[in-house]
């Protein structure tokens, strides 16, 4: 199954990237950019329902598919880094097994909903706002459209973009040796894996890959 992660009602037309290299020496504390869609791997991700990292029904775990690394949500650092990517369950050497900071509320469909974490007591949304990923204080049942995404649709990349990838399905194997050791966490290891891209839209329009 191949899904698009996207934020609707937006002139904005960019993917949420990842930049292993801007992270720490395990890849960990990597921070998700908003880039124009170009259909790489910087750009695909994985939402898990279920497996080693992710135990309670209507949560996911959000899993960058180049470094492994999931999405964390951390309030106990400074404002403006809070939203990382880290080590799947938590730990940094990728020992971890399942952590609230990186469970986000799913419901399964295609709706646009709001990615809120667990670990927020339900009033603290991610936001792609400004140039990176973000989180704002929210009302996460009337989120605001800079805090909703949706799952599933088809679209077309940022123009003069790369789309060699768009339309592929793509298997979510670890490309990078030192983050697949830093973390467990691979689609083989989950019940429940859907690869996605995570974009963000421009008037309706998408990248998906």
């Amino acid at each position: 199954l191949t899904l698009t992660l996207t934020r609707n009602q937006t002139s904005s037309g960019k993917c949420l990237s990842v930049d292993p290299l801007s992270g720490d020496f395990r890849e960990n504390l990597t921070p998700v950019t908003l880039a124009d869609c170009d259909g790489s791997a910087n750009q695909q991700w994985d939402v898990i329902t279920a497996g080693k990292h992710q135990d309670t029904p209507g949560q996911a775990n959000i899993v960058s598919t180049l470094t492994n690394a999931c999405l964390n949500f951390d309030p106990r650092r400074a404002a403006g880094n809070q939203v990382l990517l880290f080590s799947c369950g938590g730990r940094a050497d990728g020992g971890g097994a399942v952590t609230n900071s990186q469970q986000f509320a799913f419901s399964g469909g295609q709706a646009a909903q709001p990615l809120v974490p667990l670990n927020g007591a339900g009033k603290v949304c991610l936001t792609s706002s400004g140039a990176a990923l973000d989180q704002k204080n929210c009302d996460s049942a009337n989120p605001s459209a800079d805090e909703l995404f949706t799952f599933g649709g088809n679209g077309t990349p940022a123009p003069g973009a790369n789309n060699a990838n768009l339309g592929k399905t793509v298997t979510a194997t670890p490309t990078s040796t030192k983050a697949a050791a830093a973390t467990t966490t691979s689609a083989a290891n989950n019940a429940a894996a859907a690869t996605v891209t995570v974009t963000v839209t421009a008037n309706g329009a998408s990248c998906t890959a």
